[in-house]
């Protein structure tokens, strides 16, 4: 089988690399207008709307946290044998408030790079925006009556232990509400937490199932998508991680890790299954197409009887494109990840 000459290779690579330029202009045109997006001034929260950087924020709490956990360990390990348990609602605290930041940038960073690739109207994609970024200052207020009502019935109602086992509330009123107060805040963070994952995911799956523009030969406009949908898995990943880490393996309810571990596992396919179906589709079609060219040359080459060196070369040469083409596509990923077994 002859291959193409270099004349065509030639060719064929001035207007790949023609279209890559016109691409990358018109990404970089695109960028220039990023500032025109108004999810990138919205807040994403209660806390970010304080009027107090979000580090300050991010510091404070973590403090608190750290200053209730070391209370707590003063009443009942004076010698500070058993530190372990003392620094996890810390560190659930610090992860918490800094993964809904990095969150939120990456959530406007690629509401900007998906835009062209979602045939939506702005009305519509700036809806999924607002979903994807910013939380309602409603349901946020709610949870947090949620948190407090829950440290009460358990801290009151059924007298239960603290984190450290310290033997319930202190005597103290002034300790005791310091105490409730940190685990409301540190509960509400949890909820909310909860919450943002849940309408993360939600919005990102509405994104997903709208028309995208998919390219099964270079799909990273869809990038963004699994970005989206890996930061949006990890909270719950850090849920057993963190304790495991600081406490060790669990000696009981080990059906709850691997619950949680499908739980994130669906939480990262789910949301995408919208932009999966889709470049799917734009597979098959492809697939369909090479299969009807390469079918026009077979009945070509049977209807002939006699054939001509330079139509042989001609079928030759479309076959070899062609196949080449329906490797290169195959090997594309399925979901928009950049590893080629996606």
């Amino acid at each position: 089988m002859s291959s193409v000459t270099g004349m065509e290779e030639a060719k064929a690579l001035a207007r790949a690399l023609d279209e890559a330029t016109t691409s990358v202009r018109q990404r970089d045109e695109h960028k220039t207008g990023e500032a025109v997006h108004p999810w990138a001034s919205w807040p994403m929260g209660l806390l970010d709307r304080l009027p107090v950087p979000y580090w300050l924020v991010v510091a404070i709490v973590t403090a608190i946290a750290a200053g209730e956990q070391l209370f707590e360990l003063v009443l009942v390990d004076p010698s500070f044998a058993h530190v372990g348990p003392s620094l996890v609602l810390p560190v659930l605290a610090l992860y918490i408030l800094t993964h809904l930041r990095i969150l939120k940038n990456a959530s406007i960073e690629a509401l900007n790079d998906l835009r062209p690739s979602v045939h939506v109207s702005d009305e519509v994609y700036e809806r999924y925006a607002r979903r994807l970024v910013t939380a309602s200052p409603r349901i946020e207020l709610g949870l947090l009556a949620v948190s407090l009502g829950t440290v009460l019935f358990f801290f009151i109602g059924l007298d239960a232990d603290l984190l450290n086992d310290a033997g319930g509330l202190p005597a103290s009123p002034m300790a005791a509400a310091f105490v409730v107060f940190t685990y409301t805040l540190l509960g509400w963070l949890i909820f909310c937490l909860v919450y943002c994952a849940i309408r993360h995911a939600r919005a990102l799956r509405g994104l997903a199932n709208e028309p995208l523009e998919v390219n099964v030969f270079d799909q990273s406009n869809l990038l963004p998508f699994g970005r989206l949908a890996l930061l949006g898995s990890l909270p719950i990943v850090a849920m057993i991680l963190i304790p495991i880490v600081l406490l060790g393996p669990p000696r009981q309810a080990g059906y709850l890790v691997i619950l949680l571990s499908m739980i994130s596992i669906f939480s990262l396919f789910l949301p995408l299954w919208g932009v999966h179906q889709q470049i799917d589709g734009a597979k098959e079609r492809v697939l369909d197409s090479i299969y009807r060219r390469l079918l026009a040359i077979q009945e070509d080459l049977l209807s002939q009887e006699e054939l001509h060196a330079a139509a042989l070369r001609m079928m030759a040469d479309r076959t070899a494109i062609l196949t080449k083409m329906r490797e290169l596509m195959q090997q594309s990923p399925n979901w928009p990840f950049k590893d080629t077994l996606a």
